[in-house]
This record gives structure tokens, C-alpha cells and sequence, in this order.
């Protein structure tokens, strides 16, 4: 008779247990639905971004007009919804992150260079975590699952405490985003600003330079240049115009090492880079 209640013991235990393994279960899918609802929910998303810039305001102890709090409230209310202010890469893993603006001075005016993100519509709202940083580069290769992000290099002005959109200009990228910094072209001394994004596949990284040819309050003209294990493109004062030129590095791979062993040069005519050996081809940037 005791072997038979510890037998019945034993096997009222294991229901128990199994039952609470399934409610465990139903809970832990009922959390990966919520976060799947508001991955393709732009206005919980917008809900969600409305908190945390209240949470931000609360925190700040020191505050000035159209500050990093400030731009991503007006993104917020003036772009579409999934849009974010993007945040720089981290050098190490125990750093705060920080955001992609550059501020400066303009007589009484205020400018404000800023990397925005925005999501592709109808598809899922993208997570800075999956396009910001190194291995996040990698993104290109699974954007459909992720939601696709569009990369903005934007001017706004802020005059008093009140922010405008001047300009922006599509980054041909979609994820690996590291730095931006304004930087200067020492043949014709022109400020532009360089955006660098890894490329893990090719272990290097590409730069998207914008050059404010036309003044620094319209459009700027844009030039990639890249660097990887076995490609190199840099730019270059070709034809000494105000326009700057790229030089491609044509690489062979020997098995034992991988050698330059010849260049193409490209020159800025009209609308488009025109290969100089081969003026069939050419390259928007």
C-alpha cells in the first residue's frame, strides 16, 4: 500500500509539472506575439518612441533649444511613422551610445546635420539594433525578414526653439552604419561630410561623401569610395575641377597574396562618373 501512494504521488507530480510547462509556454508566446504585433504596428512603435523621448526629458539635466531630445520629438511628429534618429556605433560594448547629429553654427542660425532612418511602408518597422555596428552589415543579406531601412542624410535648421527640414539626401545603404564626421577636401579646401559604414563581407568599410559644391543649404553632390580585403576605390583631383574624382583599384587574387595590378580613373561629367578608358561606362556615384 506505501509503494502504491508513492507511486501516485510521483505521477500527480509530473501532471503538475507538465502543466506548468505549458502555461510557461503560453506565456512566453504570448510576449513573442506582442513583440512580433508592434514589429508591424508603426503607431505602437511611434507610442513606444513617444515614452522613452518623455523618459529622456525627465532625465536631462542640462537642456538647450533644438537639442538631440528636441530633433527626435520633431522627427517623431513630422516624419512617418517607423522613422528614427539614428545612433553611432559603439567602440565597445559598456559605451552610450550616441546620436548621429552634428551641430553648427550659422550667424544666428543653428544647423543641424542628422542620419535618419526611416522604414520601408506596409513592410516591418526596422530596430536601430539590427543596423547599427559591425556584424549588423551583414543585414543586406536578410533585409525582407527585418523590414527595410532607408538611410537619410539630413540638414535641418533650428531657428529659436523651432526645427526645420532643409534638405535630405538618400545613403545608398541599408544597414552596417558606424560614424559620420564633417571633414575637409584639401585640393579645393570644400567641407563635406563623410558617413562610413562597415562591410563586414568584404572585412572593410565604404564612405559615402557628400560635398556641399553648390553651398552648404542645398542638396550636396555625392561620391562613394570604399576599402576592403581586395578593393579600393579612392578619390582623387582628376580633372582640377570643384568636382572630385575617384581612381578604382583593379586587385588580383594569387592565392598567396592579393596585389594591385592596375587602376581605372573616373571623372564627374554632367550627371554621372564616366570611366575615362571606357566613356560607355559609367556610375551615378
Amino acid at each position: 500500500m506505501k509503494h502504491l501512494y508513492i507511486i501516485f504521488l510521483i505521477i500527480i507530480s509530473s501532471f503538475t509539472f507538465i502543466q506548468m510547462s505549458c502555461e510557461g509556454d503560453d506565456k512566453q508566446g504570448s510576449v513573442s506575439e506582442g513583440q512580433e504585433d508592434i514589429a508591424y504596428n508603426p503607431e505602437k512603435d511611434s507610442d513606444i518612441q513617444a515614452y522613452n523621448i518623455e523618459r529622456r526629458k525627465k532625465l536631462a539635466t542640462v537642456r538647450f533649444p533644438c537639442d538631440t531630445i528636441a530633433v527626435m520629438e520633431f522627427i517623431l511628429k513630422n516624419y512617418p511613422e517607423g522613422s528614427y534618429l539614428a545612433e553611432l556605433d559603439k567602440p565597445n560594448t559598456y559605451t552610450v551610445p550616441r546620436n548621429a547629429v552634428l551641430y553648427k553654427k550659422s550667424g544666428d542660425t543653428t544647423l543641424i546635420f542628422a542620419i535618419i532612418i526611416k522604414s520601408k511602408p506596409d513592410e516591418r518597422v526596422v530596430e536601430l539594433k539590427n543596423v547599427v555596428g559591425y556584424d549588423q552589415s551583414f543585414f543586406n543579406l536578410d533585409s525582407t525578414a527585418l523590414g527595410m531601412a532607408y538611410f537619410y542624410l539630413t540638414l535641418l535648421r533650428c531657428t529659436g526653439e523651432n526645427i526645420e527640414t532643409v534638405w535630405e539626401a538618400l545613403i545608398p545603404d541599408n544597414a552596417g552604419f558606424n560614424y559620420m564626421v564633417l571633414d575637409t577636401w584639401k585640393p579645393r579646401k570644400m567641407t563635406y561630410m563623410r558617413v562610413n559604414f562597415h562591410y563586414a563581407i568584404g572585412i572593410g568599410h565604404i564612405e559615402y561623401n557628400f560635398f556641399f559644391d553648390k553651398g552648404i543649404y542645398e542638396k550636396p553632390h555625392l561620391l562613394m569610395t570604399y576599402q576592403t580585403i581586395n578593393s579600393l576605390r579612392e578619390m582623387v583631383d582628376a580633372n582640377r575641377d570643384s568636382i572630385p574624382d575617384y581612381i578604382e583599384h583593379l586587385y588580383v587574387d594569387t592565392g598567396i597574396e592579393v596585389k594591385s595590378v592596375d587602376t581605372v580613373t573616373f571623372v564627374w561629367k554632367d550627371t554621372v562618373y564616366v570611366n575615362t578608358r571606357n566613356p560607355k561606362q559609367t556610375r551615378p556615384f
